[in-house]
């Protein structure tokens, strides 16, 4: 055949021309951006989500050369945020991007010898803006406010630090001070004469000055530190004990008819002071106990056994002296102080929760105080311990199985049902205690709950049997939950029935993009989807109108409509007998 002949056979009309070549989304250049943006001075608006995007990578991408290069760049930025005296950036930008560098620099997917190594350095570049560039950063765009929701673990940061200080020197307005309490005899200790105490210590300096200078030092820091130990020791123990036992006799006398919270108050609060007069004794007991082993770590293994026994009685006698001695001015006024909060943080409850002290027999709250209308608890249980993990640790666990979800992964990576329980167990004790829990961190824990249920009724996050086999066949009765998933399922509804139903952000489950990735999916994923949202119409959590009002919302959305045929595969929207699918839903369209 000529050429003539072939382009003939080739005319228009005569062949159907063939198709466009596939296109995909460029890849996102993360060093071009991160390099312009500090170019125009712009790092401000560019560095948070950045650092949202970077925090959702695997374990193996910071071993790829384009997220490695990126990373290195972030370092060298951090290291000149850190450094750089320039007065250019305004402070709360500069805080809010070494803040959010810093928090990303240590979540376990980053490698921890990121900054003992210059394998990260090496491949980036950062270039200093230009002199005189008057970018975004230079503006105060950022306040406190601001700051507290893009970084919630600093009010975690500021929760801490604030009750360290109150709880350390509130007498003194925050500002630590020493304790240098001056020496006094154990309580019921017999009282040496004044011969007897001026030739003990006699007897101390010529020991000393026979012996090293370090040794006077060692053993005078070691009674230090064991008598100030020794007094964070009773505030732990002793303190909280009495108060313990004076809440409980609180609970118990407001159940008395005509109970008197003030004359209550002081009853008990004389009753504690005076067990408090034992602290003395404790202090003995714990620095005779403590004394010997500090001072055996600190001294020389070849020191002589005489030199080591004198040297352990002294420290010893030096630390109880200062830790009795500060006691004895300062057991009763510290037991009153925390008294007064826990008497006025029970009164509070139970004003709260409507239980006044004319009800004898009204049953005390053990549960947290509520706003009215079912809102969130305002303060933690009664007896709470406190021992939960923090918001963002559990954050940052939660981003580890999203990202699993949403990136490549082995099979290794997948987690199973008593693994993914686990997990929200440890949200709910988290969102559980209110010391560490702020409102955004609150949100953030309730949406990443409700973004893995989208990712397993979606089909993106296959949930593992603990034998390592994944989801069985969905269940054969209307209440049974397909396979593992179910049981995570489950869980989730749970966990949003105990935590305030009205922060849960259950909209997303009928957004576009997941009803989408529901229809395309398996008949595993309707069927997961199915269960979940009935269980969430049986536990009250989601009403009849409103998911009628999410799916009506829905009717327009073009990928929804080419998936018209599986509507009929959707069930649980006929709740009740008497109630009809919505007309856009239907399947005929009709």
């Amino acid at each position: 055949m000529t050429i003539a002949t072939a382009r003939a056979v080739e005319r228009p009309g005569d062949a159907p021309p063939l198709p466009p070549p596939p296109q995909s989304a460029p890849v996102l250049d993360v060093c071009g951006l991160l390099r312009r943006c500090v170019g125009r001075g712009r790092a401000v608006l560019t560095l948070p989500w950045m650092v949202e995007f970077l925090s959702m990578l695997d374990f193996t991408g910071p071993l790829l050369p384009c997220y490695r290069s990126a990373l290195g760049s972030l370092l060298l930025l951090y290291r000149g945020l850190v450094l750089g005296r320039g007065g250019e950036v305004c402070y709360l930008n500069k805080l809010l991007m070494v803040a959010a560098l810093g928090w990303l620099f240590q979540i376990p997917v980053i490698p921890e010898d990121i900054f003992f190594t210059s394998d990260f350095t090496d491949v980036a570049r950062l270039e200093d803006p230009p002199p005189g560039v008057q970018g975004l950063d230079c503006l105060p765009l950022v306040d406190q406010q601001l700051l507290y929701v893009c970084c919630p673990f600093l009010g975690e940061f500021r929760k801490i630090l604030a009750a360290f200080v109150s709880g350390s020197a509130a007498k003194s307005s925050g500002i630590l001070r020493k304790i240098t309490p001056t020496s006094a005899e154990p309580r019921d200790a017999p009282i040496a004469n004044r011969s007897q105490q001026k030739l003990q210590v006699d007897l101390e300096q010529a020991f000393f000055h026979n012996q090293p200078p370090s040794l006077r030092r060692t053993v005078e820091f070691v009674a230090e530190r064991v008598g100030s130990n020794c007094v964070k020791h009773m505030k732990a123990t002793l303190v909280s004990e009495l108060v313990q036992r004076g809440e409980e006799l609180l609970r118990a006398g407001l159940q008395s008819p005509g109970a008197s919270g003030p004359k209550l108050h002081e009853a008990i609060g004389a009753q504690l002071s005076d067990r408090g007069m034992e602290a003395p004794a404790r202090a003995t007991r714990f620095c005779s106990d403590k004394s010997p082993d500090a001072i055996r770590n600190l001294l020389p293994v070849e020191t002589s056994p005489v030199v080591l026994t004198t040297s352990e009685n002294i420290t010893k006698r030096l630390a109880t002296e200062k830790a009795c001695s500060w006691l004895a001015a300062n057991i009763t006024a510290l037991i009153r102080r925390e008294w007064k909060s826990r008497f006025d943080r029970v009164m509070k409850s139970m004003d709260a929760q409507g239980a006044g002290l004319e009800p004898a027999n009204q049953a005390l709250p053990s549960t947290p105080k509520r706003k009215p209308g079912g809102e969130r608890a305002l303060v933690c249980p009664t007896a709470c311990p406190h021992a939960a993990p923090l918001p963002s640790d559990v954050l940052i666990q939660m981003k580890e199985v999203l990202s699993v979800g949403v990136g490549p992964r082995t099979e290794a990576e997948l987690l199973t049902g008593p693994e993914l329980r686990a997990l929200l167990g440890r949200v709910g004790e988290a969102l559980a205690c209110r010391k560490f829990l702020t409102p955004v961190s609150e949100q953030m824990l309730l949406r990443s709950t409700v973004l893995l249920a989208c990712q397993i009724v979606g089909g993106d996050l296959p949930v593992l049997s603990p034998q390592g086999v994944g989801d069985g066949d969905p269940g054969s009765s209307p209440g049974a939950g397909p396979g593992e998933g179910g049981g995570v399922l489950e869980a989730l509804a749970d966990l949003w029935e105990r935590e305030c139903c009205w922060a849960t952000p259950l909209h997303l489950l009928f957004s576009e993009l997941n009803v989408t990735a529901v229809l395309r999916a398996p008949p595993k994923g309707l069927d997961s989807y199915e269960f979940l949202v009935r269980r969430l119409l049986t536990k009250g959590l989601l009403g009849e109108e409103e998911l009628a009002s999410h799916w009506r919302k829905l009717s327009g959305v073009s990928p929804i409509q080419v998936l018209t045929e599986k509507f009929e595969l959707l069930p649980f929207l006929l709740v009740k007998p008497a109630m009809a699918l919505p007309e856009t839903l239907s399947p005929t369209g009709q």
